[in-house]
């Protein structure tokens, strides 16, 4: 095999928005799981981490106050961690303001599908309008 010496860039997507403790009861979906979780990729070689909420019911949110949690804990324990926040179409709402209220929290980057996509019970759809 030949092995590359070249810079390796990984993103540890913690929880998604599908996965639910009932599927994997190991799902993180607490400020604190999730932040702990962050830490140990971090700690295994991580650079990114892709960041969904959750709400007290454990559903996908873009709610900016839980991801407002999730960056002052993670700054608070010091973890050096580029922080990426997801702003998909499951958390609870299809608006532009909705997807993009936690934007100007102090997160290293955000995600955006440009392409809509079909799933079993609904549609992530992303109209040029939300993308522009």
């Amino acid at each position: 095999m030949n092995y590359r010496k070249e810079k390796l860039i990984i993103t540890a997507a913690i929880t998604g928005n599908v996965p639910t403790k009932e599927l994997n009861p190991n799902t993180p979906i607490t400020t604190e799981e999730i932040v702990e979780e962050i830490i140990k990729c971090r700690e295994a070689g991580a650079s990114i981490a892709h960041i969904h909420v959750r709400d007290k019911e454990g559903k996908p949110t873009c709610d900016r106050e839980l991801y407002k949690e999730i960056l002052d804990e993670l700054e608070k324990r010091n973890c050096d961690i580029i922080t990426q926040l997801s702003t998909g179409a499951r958390g609870g709402g299809n608006t532009i303001e909705w997807r993009g209220q936690m934007l100007d929290l102090n997160a290293d980057m955000a995600s955006l599908s440009t392409g809509s996509s079909n799933f079993p019970s609904q549609v992530n759809a992303n109209s040029f309008d939300l993308i522009r």
